[in-house]
């Protein structure tokens, strides 16, 4: 597996994503960077992603101005591995999903 991508920083740690990394390649796993959990989120394992026919289409740049690595897909199914201190709706151990809009509610931070 590659890193392609700058270490985290402090406040951050490394997690495997599926990525094209130039035009014409295929998925393979690249190490990025995500935020540790903060106050209202929610870290969930990834068991199940949808990719759509727009994704396919950023990943072999078929409107243009893909900047790779792609990390495409959306509507994500997963099981709760940690929680932030504010959060609760959700505990260790649930089922959750993300549609394709996040942080649209306008009912919390």
């Amino acid at each position: 597996m590659q890193t392609t991508l700058p270490e985290p920083l402090e406040n951050e740690y490394k997690e495997v994503a599926w990525a094209i990394e130039k035009q014409g390649d295929k998925f393979k796993p690249i190490w990025i960077a995500r935020p540790n959990c903060r106050e209202f989120d929610v870290k969930f394992e990834l068991l199940y992603c949808g990719v759509c026919h727009t994704d396919c289409h950023y990943g072999d740049n078929s409107f243009g101005g893909t900047v790779y690595p792609l990390v495409p897909g959306h509507e994500l199914l997963g099981r709760v591995v940690e929680v932030g201190s504010s959060v609760t709706k959700f505990v260790v151990g649930d089922i959750c999903a993300v549609g394709c809009f996040v942080d649209a509610c306008l009912d919390c931070k």
